[in-house]
């Protein structure tokens, strides 16, 4: 109900005093209207170490005024002040002239950013992996965008650039959801690949960008380079999904310096891809064949279909994967998974057909057991509380199905966070609590029945659904 509550008030102000709503609007963004006048309760505030004052309030409103450059943040490191997890909308007010690093990063509820002309520079991974962010604002003045600005975005669709941007950096907008760019001013000068693995379909004043630049036209599949014998290589249309098909042994990759990558066919979708397929005829894996692949927010799954190949030492290095495969190849036993550079997990899958199983309840009296099919089916079975961390949510992306007992009496924290492949569930009437971000970014979800048992719904448990 709060939401865009701002926007109401100063509509009645309009009225109450008789006077345009552009110019009370262009008062908050110069700094002369306080939001802290608002009907909305201060949650947390503060000045950080630049000077800047910054005001949160309850309906998710972070507001912040002053004078000069936001200094940098690192989410370790050096973290942000304010709590990310409740910011939904971001105002800066005229006087701020830029974003630092990593101010916005992974904020998992933000949806609505507005940038004054003050604001010349957008700061490295300022806004990066804001899955929620769907409005975002640039005002003319704005010049640069620097690297992985809005990385990750997949709820922005559209942005407009203002005239005055001259420069936008690697990947700034990449492997996100854009589909619309109106470009105002002349071209600006772009690093590479700056909207790599985004669909964009319509545009106003088209700049001449090279095919790097824009980073869209992008390898889909084909033969396997240097590869003997007639190995194949494909990737699904929404970059999420490898194949590797044929027979033979893989080349190794070697190591770009300059653009910090394999040199792998499929290396532009190494931040998309969370499934590969090794098909059962593949009786070698290159160096740097899966390099980058999984070192996001989740690992990825390898699927291996038959005996196990020979694989050179830095097959995996700088990966985060969960690896699959057939309890009944041959040569499996024998493999030192030790050996590897990567963090990665091992694990067979039997003639059933179960990729992963395990207790989830919250107490040793709680008697829960989970099972995760190849289908992608998960299967929670007994009664209790579920527990807070569970080993499924290590792949969520591999989820097309939740199958709830009845007897289940709460649903955990971040229980199904992510599982983007979720369309429908059923709550059991013997649910009682469903806890925070218990369904957040379930971005196909559309069809929930809550049992009648259900007393709590904790903040976010459904936060960028469907």
């Amino acid at each position: 109900m709060k939401k865009r509550m701002i926007s109401l008030l100063l509509a009645i102000l309009m009225v109450l005093q008789c006077c345009p709503l552009t110019a009370l609007a262009n008062d908050m963004l110069d700094g002369n209207l306080g939001v802290e006048d608002s009907i909305f309760g201060v949650v947390d505030g503060g000045t950080t170490a630049d000077g800047l004052k910054w005001t949160l309030y309850d309906d998710g409103i972070l507001y912040i005024t002053g004078s000069g450059d936001m200094q940098d943040y690192h989410w370790l490191d050096n973290p942000v002040p304010w709590d990310l997890s409740a910011v939904t909308e971001v105002i800066i007010a005229d006087g701020v002239t830029s974003i630092g690093e990593e101010a916005f990063f992974q904020a998992p509820v933000l949806e609505t950013v507005t940038l004054p002309g003050s604001v010349k520079t957008i700061g490295y991974s300022a806004f990066y992996d804001c899955q929620a962010l769907e409005s975002l604002t640039l005002s003319e003045g704005l010049e640069v965008i620097d690297n992985e600005a809005f990385l990750c975005c997949p709820a922005l669709t559209d942005i407009t650039l203002p005239s005055t941007v001259t420069e936008i950096g690697y990947m700034a907008f990449a492997y996100g959801g854009l589909q619309t760019i109106t470009v105002l001013g002349s071209e600006p000068t772009l690093d590479e690949r700056v909207f790599a693995g985004c669909e964009l379909t319509t545009y106003a004043n088209w700049p001449s960008w090279s095919d790097e630049q824009w980073g869209t036209v992008l390898p889909i599949g084909g033969a396997v380079p240097e590869a003997p014998g007639d190995i194949t290589w494909s990737i699904s249309a929404d970059g999420t999904v490898l194949t590797i098909e044929g027979s033979g042994a893989m080349p190794d990759y070697p190591y770009d310096e300059e653009e910090w990558c394999s040199t792998a066919p499929w290396a532009d979708h190494c931040y998309t891809i969370n499934k590969v397929f090794i098909g059962e005829g593949i009786t070698h894996i290159g160096k740097h064949a899966f390099y980058d692949i999984g070192v996001w927010e989740y690992p990825a799954a390898v699927f291996f279909g038959g005996d196990a190949p020979t694989f050179d030492e830095e097959a995996m290095t700088c990966s985060n994967l969960l690896c699959f495969y057939p309890e009944a190849g041959d040569g499996w036993d024998d493999m030192d998974e030790d050996s590897f550079d990567g963090t990665n997990q091992w694990l067979a899958i039997g003639a059933d057909g179960i990729l992963m199983s395990g207790s989830c309840g919250a107490t040793d009296e709680d008697q829960l057991t989970w099972t995760l099919s190849m289908d992608g089916a998960l299967t929670i079975s007994g009664s209790g509380a579920m527990a807070y961390e569970t080993d499924w949510q290590l792949c969520p992306f591999l989820i097309t199905s939740v199958s709830l007992p009845d007897g289940l009496t709460t649903i955990g924290m971040d229980a199904f966070y992510g599982c983007t492949g979720l369309t429908a569930v059923v709550i059991p009437d013997s649910v009682t609590a469903i806890g925070w971000n218990a369904f957040r970014n379930c971005t196909s979800l559309t069809d929930v029945t809550v049992g009648s048992g259900v007393q709590t719904i904790d903040s976010f448990a459904f936060a960028t659904t469907d």
